[in-house]
């Protein structure tokens, strides 16, 4: 087998990379070194694509050829997507000087990293390795010898930065203006019919109006109220699936206490059970475990120490060296945490990356004691905490040791839970990748029900 076929058998091995030039021999030259690391290359010869289309092949890395004035509209357009900003973008022109590039790196929409061309092997292996360590590093190339191969970079006017600047804040200021417009309006005017069972958790309302006006803006004249049933109307109502009937989608926010708790595990069985796209945070996560222990395994009575320390089955609990703890102060897991998250996962697809690191708020955890059967059934244990503070657990049934900290439903169309809390680090420009998934998945369970 030649080597170009070796290459080409192994295409994808690492993922897919998204190259766009025009210039066929700098198009091959990128070709050859993406599939002899293992990539599958998706070739466009026009700047013009449209960021929706490369979404689906969830890329690792896009390579984008330019002049100065339309690569920096460009890294606009995809810096602001909600998937693809989180995707390495590099940037080749032939026409960059330092002082441009200094200040465009200054720019929220800046691409990760610069090339000028001609384009040379040397270079572009240098800027990947600096990118993706993991997939260029170990080609045993000397990297400060291929940085030193980088061509000097020829003077251009800075006219072009000042318009990118100005493109930038206009489109910032229009978006924040229409997030503004629909939180003080009446109406939730969602554009679909998300259930947010505390409607108190303003935070929460805030990313989904800001998320959807990025992802599916509003258009004049629309305006469908969210339906917000109240969790203790759950717990009451002998045909829970009434209350939540036309809901695109179902959030179970973060809490403390007891109060509720039963309706929004009724609201959870509801959404494993019809498809509806669900979202769990903190809370969210803990209860969604409870309900799949309770409904799915028979492990009747299953539940939080937190409301019921004298259950048969506690899903959720202190850790075992807090267990003996009366005074809960300074027990809570605050602040960022580091967290990985398993090869080929809904919630790795949605991030672009194995390795995260979120925000946490919360004292209770999920015992790996209990999650044997919970993980027979199906439920799928996607993205662990494995710091100091993990260090006690027990390990799960497959080996892996952490802190539960993803929980996803294979087969179902978008079931997730997380016991972070993603709203700290979304922004109405920026729609957490979790969000945005959330947001994207209410849309298409909406759209397939008007056409059915």
């Amino acid at each position: 087998m030649s080597t170009s076929q070796e290459n080409r058998s192994r295409a994808g091995a690492r993922g897919h990379a998204v190259v766009i030039e025009d210039i066929a021999a700098d198009r091959a030259l990128l070709e050859g070194l993406l599939l002899s690391h293992g990539y599958a290359p998706s070739l466009h010869d026009r700047p013009d694509v449209e960021p929706a289309q490369l979404v689906g092949a969830q890329p690792r890395v896009i390579l984008l050829s330019a002049d100065v004035k339309n690569g920096f509209n460009l890294c606009l357009r995809f810096k602001k997507d909600p998937v693809l900003r989180r995707v390495p973008l590099v940037l080749m022109t032939a026409k960059a000087s330092p002082e441009v590039i200094r200040k465009h790196r200054m720019l929220p929409t800046r691409a990760d990293a610069y090339l000028t061309k001609p384009l040379t092997e040397a270079a572009v292996l240098a800027t990947l390795t600096e990118l993706l360590p993991e997939d260029f590093g170990p080609n045993g190339r000397d990297v400060e010898e291929a940085v030193a191969d980088i061509p000097e970079r020829t003077l251009v006017s800075n006219g072009t930065l000042e318009s990118a600047v100005v493109n930038y804040v206009e489109e910032e200021v229009r978006t924040l203006k229409t997030v503004v417009e629909r939180l003080m309006s009446e109406k939730s005017n969602l554009g679909g019919k998300v259930v947010d069972l505390e409607s108190q958790m303003r935070s929460h309302r805030e990313m989904l109006d800001s998320g959807l006006e990025r992802m599916a803006p509003r258009r004049e004249g629309e305006g469908t109220s969210t339906p917000e049933p109240e969790a203790e109307d759950l717990e009451k109502s002998e045909d829970p699936t009434t209350l939540l009937a036309g809901a695109d989608g179902i959030l179970i926010p973060g809490g403390f206490g007891r109060r509720g708790t039963e309706g929004k595990i009724r609201a959870i069985q509801c959404a494993r059970e019809s498809s509806t796209p669900f979202f769990g945070i903190c809370l969210g996560l803990q209860l969604a475990t409870i309900e799949f222990a309770r409904n799915m395994c028979g492990m009747e009575g299953a539940n939080s120490t937190e409301f019921d320390e004298a259950t048969k089955y506690p899903i959720v609990d202190f850790l075992p060296e807090q267990r003996g703890i009366t005074q809960k102060g300074a027990t809570m897991r605050l602040g960022a945490c580091e967290c990985v998250l398993e090869e080929g996962s809904l919630a790795t697809g949605l991030y672009g990356t194995t390795k995260i690191s979120e925000r946490h708020r919360h004292r209770y955890e999920v015992s790996n004691e209990f999650m044997k059967p919970l993980m027979d059934k199906g439920l799928k244990v996607s993205g662990l905490h494995t710091g100091e503070r993990a260090s006690t657990s027990a390990a799960l049934p497959d080996g892996r040791t952490g802190l539960v900290e993803v929980i996803e439903l294979p087969g179902h169309p978008f079931f997730i839970g997380c016991q972070f809390h993603p709203e700290y680090k979304s922004r109405p420009r920026a729609p957490h990748p979790i969000f945005a998934g959330f947001i994207g998945a209410a849309l298409k369970f909406q759209q397939a029900r008007k056409v059915g």
